[in-house]
């Protein structure tokens, strides 16, 4: 029974890996170096450049600090205020043929996937999940009523009381109303659901001889986007915030009752039914395929504890004997000794060592390397650019130790972030693969490293490994964005173009080895899903579509490498990535819009008429903007943001053949702030700060590449 939901996962993915196991790509040598002249008179299609920029009404001219960038770097990235990559690339609206060449960078191709998995795990929480969830709460808030009923002992009857409290505040959470709640509880839940709805900050608890991060209940993410999530949210996020700390009694305030709660949920787990499904099953289905998607609690689960019940208590326990003083102490000696959580919250008052969560926040790897990296008073914020040192980018040690002199701050920052370092050199590539999280992970590290002469003269600057750097931090914080409930914490259509005009040559990021992770994840996002009956025929061709691409991607990368010529053909696929962009993302948003809404008195899923899109201009909400923020570490009463603002312009002059030719595309804006937690930041207020132009600057070490 122990590790029972772990193994299952770990034979699943074992089959998974072994399917999709491939070669890695390096690049074979076959371009020469290159020099651009400063008044760019050897850019063989410039005249045509600013001939296709001007067919829109527009003069291509850049500023003289663009311009150096340009001729010194091979590239230059130019603010823009492009709500979305594909408002950069062309779009053949209205029969115009797209005449600008592409520059079909990894920050577009990681957006995409971005949405991918945000989707896709929208609708399993709203189909699978928020039903499991529903059936779960209640059936477990009645369960610890009967029990407080007829408990005798008043140790027992203080822990199946406080019991009642905690399931019901998630019920209500869940829009259960009207719960048959004692009198002598009803006070406890409403004063909850009071702190929950404020979310201010740090409270006293009503259940809990300990205080409580109500700010945490801020509804963010893709969360705010339907009531169903917002009330999954909360209701998940009490389960992962509240800790069941084991103490032995001479240790505790209040009698061990945290450690006796605990007991009797996972007892209850495995000893009742609703609608003739075990819960244990319910917490499962939940439990598995979140663990795929992100990872898994670090904190002791029901599965943990009942192994624990069954070995000290024996196989027919009764809930009587949960305080018998000498089972009790042999139990918590025990419990002492399984798993300690490797992401401990250092905030004052809060407990610490082994923990019980119902439903416990995610291990994951960045909340690891943040809160190792974090110390108070001396550095109490890490940076995100800790995450990309650890991963192995040696130009974020050089940025963290020159320009921000985050050595200096704590003297033993070097040496954890080291070992840290070493530490995560040594997961192999089956390890990166556990979840989709890590996968993610694996994939922006590829492009985490310096450059050499294999690469076209563009990537090989400090410059580009800063862009490079840039794309992985942001690509981060989409990530962070879409599992914020889970992590824990520290027109027209496109046609077929008009008059036909000379085809312009295009380049794709040539980046080979970044493109076959990425393929492997999407692979094993889509088996994952396929395995828990959640692709929908609708969802298989999105997923077959964007394979497709990254496919492409890769094969003409390598043809770059080796100083090939593309062919007629895959010049016009990356003419047209603008409509393959809109469509992707246009279609992958029609996913959300049709998912059903929950009748929250029976439990049903209802589903209304479908919604069809005609085009990106029918999009509405905070999803039409790809602008979004997520608060990564908490210290005092300040929270680290980590945000992905509009999509910036890149210029970039790329070798083909034996002529240079200037491409234009997207990439992200990254931005990192402090920010209050009574108004840890939405979406949607994110959008607004930008619309308003109150966004702070980016970092400074973007200068490198970033021209105004």
């Amino acid at each position: 029974m122990k590790e029972l939901i772990h193994k299952k996962v770990v034979v699943f993915l074992i089959g998974v890996l072994v399917g999709l196991s491939s070669l890695r790509t390096e690049p074979a040598s076959g371009l020469k170096p290159y020099k651009i002249k400063s008044d760019l008179s050897n850019v063989s299609n410039l005249k045509e450049f600013a001939d296709a920029i001007r067919y829109y009404g527009r003069d291509f001219s850049l500023t003289e600090e663009q311009r150096k960038k340009l001729v010194e770097n091979g590239f230059v990235v130019i603010p823009s205020e492009a709500q979305q990559f594909f408002h950069i690339y062309e779009s053949p609206h209205f029969g115009i043929t797209p005449r600008i060449p592409n520059f079909i960078t990894t920050d577009c191709v990681l957006h995409i996937y971005h949405l991918l998995y945000d989707f896709s795990l929208r609708a399993v929480e709203v189909e699978k999940l928020l039903p499991a969830l529903r059936d779960l709460t209640i059936a477990m808030f009645e369960k610890s009523l009967e029990l407080y009923e007829r408990a005798k002992s008043s140790r027992l009857r203080e822990a199946c009381r406080r019991n009642v409290i905690f399931f019901g505040v998630a019920a209500s959470l869940l829009k259960f109303e009207d719960l048959p709640l004692p009198k002598e509880c009803a006070s406890s839940v409403e004063n909850e659901l009071r702190n929950i709805r404020e979310h201010k900050g740090r409270k006293k608890s009503s259940i809990f001889p300990f205080g409580h991060d109500y700010s945490q209940y801020k509804v963010r993410g893709h969360y705010t986007r339907s009531e169903e999530l917002s009330r999954f949210f909360l209701a998940m996020t009490w389960y992962g915030q509240n800790a069941f700390p084991f103490t032995l009694k001479s240790e505790s305030t209040d009698g061990n009752i945290t450690a006796i709660q605990a007991m009797i949920m996972s007892w209850l787990l495995f000893n009742s039914e609703a609608n003739k499904r075990r819960l244990v099953d319910l917490w499962d289905e939940i439990y598995s395929i979140t663990s795929l998607y992100v990872g898994s609690s670090d904190d002791l689960n029901p599965h943990d504890l009942y192994e624990l019940i069954v070995e000290v208590y024996g196989e027919n326990v009764d809930i009587d004997s949960f305080i018998d003083d000498d089972k009790l102490k042999a139990f918590l000696r025990k419990a002492r000794n399984l798993r300690k959580p490797r992401i401990v919250t250092e905030l004052v008052g809060l407990p610490e060592g082994v923990q019980f969560r119902f439903m416990g926040k995610r291990y994951i790897l960045d909340s690891y390397v943040l809160q190792r990296l974090s110390k108070w008073p001396h550095r109490p914020f890490p940076r995100g650019l800790d995450v990309m040192a650890v991963l192995g980018s040696r130009r974020a040690e050089e940025i963290l130790d020159r320009v921000f002199l985050e050595p200096d701050k704590w003297k033993d920052y070097p040496s954890i972030r080291q070992k840290l370092k070493e530490e995560f050199s040594r997961l192999d590539e089956r390890e990166w693969y556990k979840t989709l999280f890590s996968g993610w992970l694996y994939v922006i590290k590829a492009l985490l490293k310096e450059w050499d002469d294999r690469y076209p003269s563009f990537m090989r600057n400090v410059a580009w490994t800063d862009k490079e750097l840039n794309t992985s931090l942001a690509s981060w914080v989409e990530l962070r964005h879409d599992v914020v409930l889970y992590g824990k914490p520290s027109g027209a259509e496109g046609g077929d173009g008009g008059q036909k005009i000379p085809q312009p040559k295009g380049y794709v990021e040539p980046v080979p080895e970044f493109y076959r992770r990425l393929l492997k994840l999407v692979k094993l996002n889509a088996k994952i899903l396929r395995r828990y009956n959640c692709l929908t025929e609708r969802l298989d061709a999105l997923f077959k579509r964007y394979e497709d691409l990254v496919t492409f991607l890769k094969i003409a990368s390598e043809k770059e490498l080796k100083g090939e010529i593309l062919s007629y053909d895959e010049f016009e696929r990356i003419r047209y990535i603008g409509n393959a962009l809109e469509e992707l993302s246009t279609s992958l948003i029609e996913i959300g819009l049709n998912l059903p809404s929950l009748d929250w008195k029976n439990g049903n899923l209802v589903y209304g008429n479908p919604v069809h899109l005609r085009g990106w201009f029918e999009v509405m909400g905070p999803d039409r903007d790809m602008a979004c923020i997520v608060d990564v570490h908490t210290s005092e009463d300040e929270c680290l943001e980590e945000a992905v603002g509009h999509a910036n312009t890149i210029y970039v002059v790329v070798p083909i053949g034996d002529k240079l030719y200037l491409t234009r595309g997207a990439v992200f804006s990254y931005y990192e702030f402090k920010y209050p937690v009574s108004h840890r930041l939405t979406d949607e207020a994110w959008q607004e700060m930008i619309e308003r132009w109150r966004a702070p600057d980016p970092p400074p070490w973007t200068a490198s590449f970033l021209a105004h």
